[in-house]
């Protein structure tokens, strides 16, 4: 992975880079985590076409232990955990992109209310009874700016998709019937997790199913 990375100074997508380097997605995606805690891999802003590209790192690769690779992150509030997005996952659909432009404090500027779509996707990967507020998820989606964050999370509050539970310090929770997120909205959220294991007593439940009528 360290070999196509440095192969593509200006930066690749994490699915190419997985592609090229032949590893499976679920070995690529640990990899490139893994690579970025080390700091040997590291991303640049959303392109204008709303590519992530990931560039090589100046981390020392004898650093890289996919054992540390996160999957998980935890909710600064209550300590619960929510899966994080895969490195291979996009992370817009085309709408929600960067403007090329530069923020004074070095932060790409947002298209247009893609900041917006970051919070309300945080909000919902939370999920309802998770207070925090603004600074809080200023931090949470990358070091924004906690006033442009406030006036999002007002925004969504009118919407119906946040509400207002605290005044002093302003601190804001998923609504508990919140109207569906837009597609630009789930290219933020991270994938929801899936349980295979078969309910207990399902295989007997298939038998019954599947068996033959009885005549009568």
């Amino acid at each position: 992975m360290a070999g196509v990375l440095g192969g593509h100074p200006d930066g690749i997508t994490a699915d190419a880079a997985i592609d090229e380097s032949g590893l499976s997605v679920a070995v690529g995606d640990t990899i490139l985590a893994a690579m970025e805690v080390a700091g040997a891999a590291r991303r640049l802003p959303v392109t204008e076409d709303g590519d992530e590209l990931w560039v090589i790192g100046e981390g020392d690769l004898a650093t890289v232990d996919p054992a540390n690779a996160p999957t998980h992150s935890t909710c600064p509030t209550c300590g619960h955990t929510r899966k994080i997005r895969r490195p291979s996952a996009r992370r817009t659909t085309g709408t929600g992109r960067t403007t090329g432009e530069i923020n004074g404090d070095g932060s790409a500027k947002l298209g247009k209310n893609e900041l917006r779509n970051r919070v309300e996707a945080l909000m919902r990967d939370l999920g309802p009874g998770h207070d925090v507020t603004p600074g809080t998820v200023a931090r949470e989606i990358g070091g924004r700016s906690p006033g442009a964050v406030r006036n999002g999370m007002d925004k969504l509050t009118g919407l119906g998709v946040l509400t207002l539970t605290r005044e002093a310090p302003e601190t804001y929770a998923l609504a508990d019937n919140p109207p569906a997120p837009n597609a630009e909205v789930r290219a933020f959220m991270a994938p929801p997790q899936t349980d295979t294991t078969p309910p207990a007593g399902d295989e007997a439940g298939t038998d019954e199913a599947t068996a033959a009528p009885v005549a009568a």
